[in-house]
């Protein structure tokens, strides 16, 4: 028997947190020789020194390949950042597990691509069976596509806060995600299982979109991702900034949902430029699937002069704060399975990831980190789900034993007869701060 064991979807909670601001705002007017020149802090340190990409091409923004971020918080701190024209600088979630902070002390200059986009779901065409279906992934934090449904199993929700339901179902941010015909009518029952709005307008916390529905056979397009960028002196962008949610792949008339714009947040003394900026829905696969609702874009400045595009629109507001997320990001991995090690798991067939011989009950060895062992009011324990795709049969979830440990490094295993031919198998953990 031949398994495949994927990583490449991690889906993490910890989204659930509730945030209540109380901003005061005091206006002293004072006569002209009093009047001083207003500041900002971005909080960078400098220890990353200038991000200087000049090279034209697709970079692949990795921190380890790059050396930077020592401390793997996803918190970046620049003197200085350059972006040259034709270059295309991508983040995804198969990267960042949660949003991208960029910390400037000096000038931010953007006259390339940044690129957070959610990837498209699955075309219906590309699956040959069941262990075929894969699911899309979200730029920089953001979340996954639901998988399309299959002969004896059905498709998967969108994951996030907003992920729209299966059958199609939009995933919602700023909106509601766009509704699934199923009653051959846009009316209040059909429009249900459209993902939820959450977050808010100042983006505190900064969270990315949320992915679409899976349909049939095609998948949901994955959430757009979220980026913070703030420099203590100013950011120029004549280039472009994107953080679109992923379109629904589509296949025989009930395609994917469409998954939610992303996240972008400028914050400067001066922000000015041509550019352009968008955190737009994903289409949705057709048929009865619905679109992706619009992500969220915030422009923080005293002085503004930027003439380009913005999609969805947002009038600027003065700077306030960076207001950065705790502790490392959260990850899941699967060490073992059967007792042979996995090191770098490809979700590819060609080889697969590990090849075993038997029919009976085998033990999948996960590790946790920055994953909280219980969560919750009452504290329940954290368990992963293992879910199963396999070829010669239908889908499988099944729970692992409670993460034992501490919340830095937990473990947990389980225990699963794995079925004949390929098998893809993807890991998951939900909590509640």
């Amino acid at each position: 028997m031949v398994l495949l064991f994927s990583q490449d979807l991690r889906y993490f909670g910890a989204l659930s947190r509730t945030f209540v601001s109380c901003l005061v705002a005091l206006l002293v007017f004072m006569g002209a020789a009093g009047l001083q020149a207003q500041t900002f802090a971005s909080g960078s340190d400098g220890t990353d020194g200038a991000l200087n990409l000049t090279t034209p091409g697709m970079i692949n923004f990795d921190p380890v390949a790059l050396g930077l971020d020592s401390d793997g918080d996803g918190i970046f701190h620049f003197t200085t950042i350059d972006i040259a024209e034709d270059v295309v600088v991508r983040m995804s979630a198969r990267v960042f597990t949660r949003p991208v902070f960029w910390l400037a002390s000096g000038a931010v200059k953007i006259d390339g691509t940044i690129d957070l986009n959610g990837e498209d779901g699955q075309s219906g065409s590309e699956v040959l069976n069941r262990g075929d279906r894969v699911p899309s992934f979200g730029g920089a934090g953001g979340f996954g596509g639901g998988v399309g449904a299959s002969e004896g199993s059905s498709s998967f929700p969108g994951k996030g806060l907003g992920g729209g339901r299966n059958d199609g179902a939009g995933a919602g941010y700023r909106g509601r995600g766009g509704c699934r015909t199923v009653c051959g009518t846009f009316n209040d029952s059909c429009c249900n299982d459209g993902g939820a709005t959450y977050g808010n307008e100042l983006l505190v916390p900064l969270m990315a979109g949320s992915g679409g529905g899976g349909g049939n056979l095609s998948g949901g397009g994955a959430g757009g991702g979220a980026l913070l960028i703030a420099s203590d002196t100013s950011i120029t962008v004549d280039g472009t900034v994107q953080a679109n949610g992923g379109a629904g792949g589509g296949f025989s008339g009930r395609g994917g949902g469409g998954g939610s714009g992303g996240a972008i947040r400028l914050a400067a003394p001066t922000i000015s430029g041509e550019g352009t900026l968008t955190a737009l829905g994903g289409a949705s696969g057709g048929g009865r699937a619905g679109g992706g609702s619009s992500g969220r874009i915030r422009l923080e400045a005293f002085e503004s002069d930027f003439s380009g595009t913005m999609s969805p629109s947002f009038p600027f507001r003065r700077p306030y704060g960076v207001f950065l997320p705790e502790g490392l990001p959260p990850s899941l991995v699967v060490v073992s399975v059967n007792g042979i090690p996995l090191e770098d798991p490809t979700g590819s067939f060609t080889p697969a990831d590990v090849t075993i011989d038997t029919t009976a009950p085998v033990s999948v060895a996960i590790q946790a980190r920055n994953i909280p062992t219980t969560s919750g009011d009452p504290a329940v324990p954290t368990v992963v789900n293992l879910h199963l795709l396999s070829e010669n049969a239908p889908d499988e979830t099944v729970e692992s034993t409670p993460l034992s440990g501490t919340a830095d490094e937990s473990t947990a295993t389980v225990t699963v007869t794995f079925p004949t031919g390929f098998t893809r198998a993807y890991v998951r953990a939900e909590w509640q701060p």
